[in-house]
């Protein structure tokens, strides 16, 4: 069995700038521009004012997270959340940022943390062992290693056509994109799956 585990995602639009007050969101997150804001504190809420919660499928169970918090993270392999394909609606034009902390507990893999799938080649993180241990795609497959069995958090950037991700505030791979191709997102946002 595949496992990922997962601690919380972000998903920061930063060209749309909406002015969020809601005090469930820890103040190190920023609110202006917030799409939706999963902590896995125990549920598959989406904290942010936008209310985009999921829902689980299969098994899902919850434990610690990074700093040793109960209830605080997914373990992902039998199950996955879904929740609205609004969550993610960005076009090749849109600026964009996604924050998520995991850690990967084998090289297997097929598994996805984040798919948009629908057609194949909307974005996804998912695990890879042919091309890294993970790899980003958006247009194009920017991908790197992680340590097994250590929390990593990644960061993908897009702004307008610069695609960029971050591995623990490093800059790991970067690449332009120059599509006009217009997305069409059909299925639900998907966690732990791809989506269909």
């Amino acid at each position: 069995m595949k496992k990922l585990l997962l601690l919380s995602i972000l998903f920061y639009f930063l060209l749309l700038h909406f002015e969020f007050a809601n005090a469930q969101v820890p103040s190190y997150v920023p609110t202006n521009g917030l799409v939706a804001y999963y902590p896995f504190n125990g549920n598959y809420n989406d904290y942010s004012s936008n209310s985009y919660n999921g829902s689980a499928n299969g098994t899902l169970p919850f434990i610690s997270d990074r700093n040793g918090n109960a209830n605080s993270a997914l373990q992902l392999g039998s199950g996955y959340v879904t929740a609205s394909s609004n969550v993610f609606q960005f076009q090749y034009t849109s600026s964009f940022s996604i924050s998520v902390w995991f850690t990967k507990e084998s090289t297997a893999d097929g598994g996805r943390l984040i798919s948009t799938e629908c057609p194949e080649g909307n974005f996804r993180i998912a695990a890879y062992t042919t091309t890294g241990n993970y790899a980003v795609q958006y247009g194009t497959y920017l991908n790197d290693l992680v340590p097994l069995n250590t929390w990593t958090h990644l960061v993908c950037t897009f702004n307008n056509g610069d695609f960029k991700i971050y591995q623990n505030g490093v800059l790991k791979n970067s690449a332009v994109i120059s599509t006009s191709q217009i997305q069409n997102f059909c299925s639900p946002f998907t966690i732990g799956a791809k989506a269909a």
